[in-house]
């Protein structure tokens, strides 16, 4: 069984999204977060992350209806976030690459995520980003709830599953 979420699970509609009132500012503090209007978005209040990236650290910004996964989360040792092309069975992707968000905890069944990488992240990493060295943390409307190692690969196609060694 596949902990996490899948790219049915929810359905980003984006045809109003490039208003205003859903522009996501963040303000920040180098790897911290000083301020975001994110949970205030129509992106958000439909129960979608946000990954976004400052001072060489990615920065995921739970919905508050999906807080019930930060304990999964915590479980993990490490979180491999891999850009591909969607390769999923009743998805077609809109626009560009999908980021899954692995946190390895080195079960069978790791929590995972699968984000719209044109809709649900403010930067694209290029090839030469692959490897390590960023950490992951992850943001609630309480702040900051846990800070994780990170690495980044290119894979042919996402949903990829697969821990770091495998590559």
């Amino acid at each position: 069984m596949h902990h996490g979420l899948l790219p049915t699970d929810l359905i980003l509609d984006t045809r109003n999204m490039n208003t205003i009132k859903n522009l996501i500012t963040v303000s920040n503090d180098g790897k911290q977060i000083r301020s975001t209007n994110y949970w205030a978005t129509q992106m958000a209040l439909e129960g979608f992350f946000y990954l976004t990236w400052n001072a060489g650290e990615a920065r995921l910004l739970v919905p508050d209806s999906m807080t019930n996964g930060l304990d999964e989360m915590r479980s993990a040792s490490h979180v491999i976030i891999s850009q591909g092309p969607v390769k999923y069975s009743g998805y077609k992707a809109r626009t560009g690459d999908g980021l899954e968000l692995l946190f390895e905890d080195h079960s069978d069944e790791p929590f995972s995520l699968l984000i719209d990488e044109t809709r649900q992240c403010d930067r694209r990493l290029p090839a030469s980003d692959q490897g390590g060295g960023f950490h992951l943390s992850v943001w609630t409307p309480s702040g900051m709830a846990m800070r994780l190692p990170g690495f980044f690969r290119k894979v042919r196609s996402v949903p990829c599953l697969q821990p770091w060694a495998a590559r």
